[in-house]
C-alpha cells in the first residue's frame, strides 16, 4: 500500500484475499486435528470400560488365589489332624502295652517275694524296678508334651 493512497489496489486486494484463503486452509487443518467433545467422550468411555474390565479381572484373580490358599490350608489341617489322631492312637496303644508289662512285672515280683522274702536283693530289685517304671512314665509324659506342643 502506498502511504498517500488510502484505497488498496486490485493487486493488494487479491494478495490479501489469497493470504486469507491460505489462512482459512491452515485454520481448517488445525480444526480438523482438534478432537470434538463427542470424540473425547467416546475415548473417555472406552478408557472407563477398559479400566473396569481390568479391575474385574484383578478381583477374579485375587479371589481365585484366596480360594486356592483356603483349599490348600484346609487340606493341610485335615492331614495334620489325621496324623495327630494316629499318633495319639499309637501312643495309647504303647501306654496300654507298658501297663500290661508293669502288671506282669508286678506279678513276677510278687511271685519272687513269696520265694525270697525279707532279703535285700529283693528290695533292691524292687527299687530298681520302681525307678525304671518312673523313668518310662517320665519319657512317656515328655513324648505326650512334645506331641501336644508340635500340634
Amino acid at each position: 500500500m502506498a502511504d498517500n493512497n488510502p484505497t488498496p489496489s486490485t493487486e493488494e486486494i487479491a494478495a490479501r484475499l489469497n493470504a486469507m484463503d491460505k489462512a482459512i486452509v491452515l485454520l481448517q487443518g488445525v480444526m480438523d486435528r482438534m478432537p470434538t467433545p463427542a470424540i473425547v467422550d467416546e475415548h473417555v468411555s472406552a478408557l472407563k470400560e477398559l479400566t473396569f474390565t481390568q479391575i474385574i479381572s484383578l478381583k477374579e484373580l485375587v479371589d481365585a488365589k484366596f480360594d486356592g490358599n483356603k483349599t490348600a490350608l484346609d487340606a493341610a489341617l485335615k492331614t495334620q489332624k489325621e496324623a495327630s489322631d494316629k499318633l495319639e492312637s499309637n501312643f495309647t496303644k504303647q501306654m496300654d502295652t507298658i501297663g500290661e508289662r508293669v502288671g506282669e512285672l508286678r506279678d513276677s515280683i510278687k511271685a519272687a517275694e513269696g520265694k525270697v522274702t525279707g532279703t535285700t536283693a529283693s528290695t533292691g530289685f524292687m527299687f530298681t524296678l520302681f525307678g525304671a517304671l518312673i523313668g518310662f512314665a517320665g519319657i512317656a509324659m515328655a513324648i505326650v508334651a512334645y506331641l501336644t506342643k508340635v500340634q
